[in-house]
């Protein structure tokens, strides 16, 4: 007996739905790649803008000149070269701690006012320590600059007669380089007060 025409799509599909294979073959697989292109992808991209962004900085914030301010008897290079800066470098590698301490290490004849820095450059201002005074430390004389550094040392006063003479500091040391060491703190601190 026919069926009647209505029906008869009704066991394909019904048929249709048994001979479908269970879900759980390889579609998992294509999920998990899936997943995997997901997360990849973003990393590869955040990589990629790193390497992107490490090149930009290393281009356009790099160091084109280099300025020295307030030397005097040592060369804009040697102040340089002692710094450890160099053209090329990148701005962002500048540390002024470092550049203050290096040339300070260079001469103690030197010191550091400030670095300025800039998008494309570095100012480096240094002070060069110059004698305004003298005193006397165990028999042997010393000219001093304005922050009681002991700049040199003589046999005889009469050399110095053009400066200051600086009396009742009662020093303990004096070593050319170094700040003068006193008894009595307060006295030096006038003296550097006077002196600035």
């Amino acid at each position: 007996m026919p069926e009647p025409p209505g029906e008869e799509p009704a066991r394909q599909e019904e048929g249709a739905a048994e001979e479908t294979p269970p879900v759980s073959g390889p579609i998992p697989q294509v999920r998990k790649e899936t997943r995997l292109r997901g997360v990849a992808i973003p990393i590869v991209m955040v990589v990629l803008l790193g390497v992107a962004v490490f090149m930009a900085l290393q281009i356009f914030f790099r160091i084109d000149t280099i300025e020295v301010e307030g030397n005097g008897s040592f060369t804009a290079e040697q102040i340089v070269q002692a710094s450890g800066l160099s053209v090329g470098q990148n701005v962002f590698e500048v540390n002024e701690a470092r550049i203050k301490e290096n040339i300070e290490n260079y001469s103690w004849l030197l010191y550091v006012v400030r670095v300025e820095v800039g998008e494309h450059s570095v100012t480096i201002q240094v002070h060069e320590r110059t004698p305004v005074a003298y005193t006397h430390c165990r028999a042997i004389w010393y000219t001093l600059d304005s922050q009681g550094m002991a700049l040199k040392k003589y046999a005889l006063s009469d050399e110095l007669s053009d400066l200051i003479l600086v009396d009742g500091l009662l020093l303990d040391h004096c070593d050319e380089g170094q700040r003068i060491l006193s008894n009595n703190s307060e006295r030096l601190d006038i003296y550097v007060q006077l002196m600035l």
